[in-house]
């Protein structure tokens, strides 16, 4: 149906430009029209279904009506093409879904979810009160204060709706392929741009931005949401406001000029709507290319000058309402994160050329190169080269050819990288300046730079009239889909499973919890005794019981506690009526259906503390069935007591530990006093302590070995000391 409702609107660009949007940037301008009526509809009223499908239903009937000569004469082949190219291309998107009949929700995706389903029955200009017994609602919250962009949210809902679905978990994959078909379908426009009568390889470079493992890949399967819808439209309205410059001098009357911008103009306002985080950049950049344009073209001065007005003036008829919230999120974000000083991310290693790397597909986000570490940076670095030598020959001959404006974003880009890598302060002590804000630039920069690849291909292609280029694209295009489908899509999904105990369906979890709780009270509160190893989980249980009274100490979640009162944001246990806790593989304990989800009454919880903090070592590793924690000198797992009574406590310490070299000696101590000191031998120890008397609020348990921390493995760099596996502190009976 985009593609429907895209063909009306291309039919409104200069006419010697209606064939190539038609092909390439009919989905586009058909997801920008339902983007920008579920943004008016999300203001105003919840998505009912019967509304939304009129609005459906009424948008396809106008652009039938407008094309009811076109759809005759448009070659069958070519929608079975546009329907083909879907098919493959949303493989990457649908791999967790064909393997495990699910997908990880255990990111970004929480706040989308949240907003999606919160939307079925508010609109957006209901002001939402923050409250830690309804956590999730703080997402709605941090959105409706900071300005944030909801455009994808409102599509998410507005989907949710039409379909009639119960929760959004089920909509998002669908929802979030659709930009990305469309996206990448939008950079083989590009190329075919830049190299006309470059069909062919076009379309194989739309399939590899669509399953390389580029920034823009990473994005759409890591819940960067509205990043991919904010891509999808800058590579598609920067490649077309280049072309209609290009254009604009042919177009004799200035109305029809003016109706030719509308779609460059639409899709502009859609990447405000979306993600206007990299706006400044792509301004500045589009800027230098007019810049140039009008320095090598001075006779077209007034033409150059009036068709980008027209551009901007439309475009902002289009934001309006949204101005003032558009402008408050890029000024925060601008002096906020921009600056380079907001801790954002986690720490990328990488040096230079393997954020490049990144950004072509070369190289995951997980540090793997595709071709393994030897072969595919030799690979990558002749292509590289060939792309250079490419640009070169390109402005060489002429320099306002229509590979410019790709050129210019990607120039912004580099100068925002250096600057994220010289001249900001690290996080970390071991970065190299800003490393995520790079690994973001990196992420942006990646539409482009597959542009770039597609391009050069295609110039040598037919510079040395040979076919192994386009072969060795198709070919990367469909190992690397090959790849998703049994490797990567197991990598991001395995998480989910192992937190909710189920190999297939993990969602199904929630659903049985939801079930499980439907005969309580609505007045009665249910606790979530989720720590912070359990935190995405907890997020993911707050979205489920969106409208049930919750309570937990949500401190070490950045995604909520930020958003509520002080008060709020460590809720008393003694509050609580019932309580969900997580139940380790190992302890033999099933949930809730048959995941690891557990719903007790208050009076029967099976343990007093909770895990709240681990230090001193590495991350939480799980194998589905054990967890553990590695350490190259101590370890600190700091518990909290849920029971304040009066009553004296005793707990028992249980834990399993394996050296990384025998003959070290281990001391353990339980609130600075200790408890045990034993030598460790070569291979799994378990532990079990006497008593310990709790009196305490929280209790502090530390693990110390002496001796030098040795390389496990040799594909490893991290040095160990020593790990502990499934520590428990339990109820003395």
């Amino acid at each position: 149906m985009a593609t429907i409702v895209g063909l009306s609107i291309a039919k409104l660009l200069p006419y010697r430009l209606r064939p190539f949007g038609k092909l390439y940037f009919s989905p586009l301008f058909g997801l920008a029209i339902f983007i920008l009526v579920a943004t008016i509809h999300g203001w105003v009223a919840p998505f009912s279904q019967l509304i939304v499908l009129v609005e459906l239903l009424l948008v396809v009937a106008i652009s039938l009506f407008f094309l009811r000569k076109d759809i005759r004469q448009t070659p069958p082949a070519q929608y079975l093409l546009l329907f083909s190219f879907s098919l493959i291309a949303s493989t990457t998107i649908f791999a967790p879904l064909i393997r495990f009949d699910g997908y990880n929700s255990f990111n970004d995706i929480f706040t989308y979810l949240v907003h999606s389903q919160w939307l079925q029955k508010h609109a957006f200009s209901e002001v939402v009160t923050a409250s830690g017994y309804y956590p999730a609602l703080s997402q709605v919250v941090l959105y409706q204060g900071a300005g944030s962009r909801m455009g994808g949210s409102f599509f998410l809902g507005w989907v949710q709706a039409i379909f009639g679905l119960d929760w959004s978990y089920l909509a998002y994959p669908a929802v979030i392929a659709v930009p990305f078909i469309a996206g990448s379908l939008a950079i083989g426009g590009a190329v075919n741009f830049i190299m006309r009568g470059s069909r062919k390889i076009a379309l194989l470079t739309a399939l590899a931005a669509a399953t390389m493992f580029t920034g823009w890949h990473f994005g759409a399967t890591n819940a960067f949401f509205p990043q991919t819808f904010g891509l999808a439209f800058a590579a598609g309205s920067t490649t077309l406001f280049a072309a209609f410059i290009n254009e604009s001098p042919r177009v004799k009357q200035l109305g029809k000029l003016f109706i030719g911008a509308i779609p460059i103009s639409l899709l502009f306002a859609i990447v405000v709507f979306c993600y206007n985080d990299m706006l400044p950049f792509i301004i500045v950049a589009l800027l230098g290319f007019l810049f140039l344009k009008i320095i090598f073209d001075p006779s077209n001065i007034k033409k150059l000058l009036l068709s980008s007005v027209f551009v901007i003036f439309q475009a902002a008829l289009f934001v309006n309402f949204e101005s003032v919230r558009v402008l408050n999120n890029i000024v925060k974000i601008l002096f906020g994160i921009g600056s380079g000083k907001g801790e954002i991310g986690w720490p990328i290693l990488w040096n230079p050329f393997e954020f490049l790397a990144f950004s072509s597909g070369f190289k995951t986000a997980f540090g793997f190169w595709i071709f393994g570490k030897y072969v595919t940076p030799v690979v990558f670095a002749a292509l590289f080269s060939a792309i250079l030598y490419f640009i070169f020959l390109t402005f060489k001959k002429k320099l306002s050819n229509p590979l410019l404006v790709h050129v210019s974003i990607l120039f912004v880009y580099f100068l925002a990288f250096l600057y994220f890598r010289y001249v900001s302060a690290p996080i970390t002590a071991n970065e190299v300046g800003h490393s995520f804000l790079q690994f973001k630039i990196a992420k942006w920069a990646s539409p482009f730079s597959i542009i770039l690849l597609g391009s050069s291909i295609a110039f040598y292609s037919k510079k040395y009239r040979t076919k192994l280029l386009p072969i060795f694209l198709g070919f990367l295009a469909m190992y690397c889909a090959v790849v998703n489908l049994l490797i990567v899509s197991k990598h991001i999904t395995q998480d989910f499973l192992n937190e909710t105990g189920y190999n297939r369906a993990p969602f199904t979890a929630f659903l049985h919890l939801r079930e499980a709780v439907k005969d309580i009270d609505p007045d009665e509160v249910i606790y979530l005794n989720l720590g912070p190893s359990h935190h995405k989980l907890r997020q993911m249980v707050a979205y489920i019981l969106l409208d049930r009274k919750l309570a937990s100490d949500y401190t070490d979640d950045g995604y909520i506690t930020g958003h509520l009162p002080p008060e709020h944001r460590t809720m008393p246990f003694k509050t609580a009526d019932w309580v969900i806790e997580f139940t380790e593989p190992h302890e033999g304990y099933q949930g809730v259906g048959a995941g690891r989800i557990a719903l007790r009454r208050a009076s029967d919880v099976r343990d007093m503390f909770y895990l709240a903090t681990v230090s001193g070592g590495y991350n939480r590793e799980t194998d589905g069935t054990n967890w553990w924690y590695w350490t190259s000198k101590s370890l600190v797992f700091e518990y909290k007591v849920l029971v304040n009574d009066t009553d004296e406590k005793k707990a028992i310490l249980k834990f399993t530990v394996n050296p990384a070299a025998p003959g070290k000696t281990l001391k353990v101590k339980v609130a600075d006093e200790k408890i045990a000191e034993f030598k460790m031998g070569d291979g799994w120890q378990e532990y079990i302590s006497e008593p310990i008397d709790v009196n305490y609020d929280k209790l502090l348990i530390e693990f110390v070995a002496d001796g030098e921390p040795v390389r496990v493995t040799d594909t490893d760099p991290r040095v160990m000391s020593f790990m502990i596996v499934n520590l428990e502190l339990v109820k003395a009976q």
